[in-house]
């Protein structure tokens, strides 16, 4: 399942950014530019200890990932200006395939634009966002096709790895932006997106 919606970035910003809610996916997608942010860090943190190809970053558990997770930082996604989504490092790595792997990986897609209508299309790659399992796992997901809604709770199986915090204080311990990703908040004119209707999911997922 896919829900796919447009949002702005931080800060008022009048450049689009593009995202996938795709429950078809495991990692976490986000812009080159963000992905190389976040890299860097990672080598300045773990220098050889890791190795990174062009999709994800991975090293030898040793025996799991909490050699790693205990030096990574959370993190935070935000879809509207109330609320901020964090993952701790234990919710964003997993052991795949003999590896610890690190679950951001880049992420862009197709923008095809033209100069004038009619005319020849120029096909470009834009950085864009994909949550996928590594995010879906956390957070109790509710698709709202009817009212072109997505909300989102905190998976009580889940509250150990993940919160949902109000933007003032995630902001008071580290500015204006997540410490990894830069927040993201919905174009709520042209495709609204309740980010959390809280108190009606948690009784939900408490029934």
């Amino acid at each position: 399942m896919m829900y796919d919606f447009e949002m702005p970035k931080f800060e008022g910003a009048t450049d689009i950014a593009q995202a996938v809610i795709d429950t078809g996916t495991t990692l976490i997608g986000i812009p080159p530019d963000q992905h190389q942010y976040v890299v860097g860090m990672w080598k300045q943190t773990f220098g050889a200890e890791i190795s990174c190809d062009n999709v994800v970053c991975f090293a030898p558990p040793e025996p799991d990932c909490a050699i790693y997770t205990s030096r990574m930082k959370p993190v935070q996604i935000m879809f509207d200006k109330e609320h901020v989504f964090e993952i701790a490092p234990e919710g964003y790595t997993m052991l795949a395939d003999g590896y610890c792997v690190f679950g951001l990986m880049e992420f862009s897609r197709e923008k095809k634009t033209s100069l004038k209508k009619g005319g020849p299309e120029k096909v470009q790659k834009q950085g864009a966002y994909l949550l996928g399992g590594v995010f879906l796992r956390h957070f109790y997901t509710v698709f709202n096709w009817d009212s072109q809604q997505v909300e989102f709770a905190v998976n009580k199986e889940a509250q150990h790895r993940a919160r949902i915090l109000p933007a003032g204080e995630a902001f008071a311990a580290h500015g204006k932006k997540s410490p990894l990703l830069e927040s993201m908040v919905v174009n709520e004119p042209e495709k609204p997106m309740n980010a959390t209707n809280q108190r009606a999911l948690n009784h939900l997922m408490s029934a």
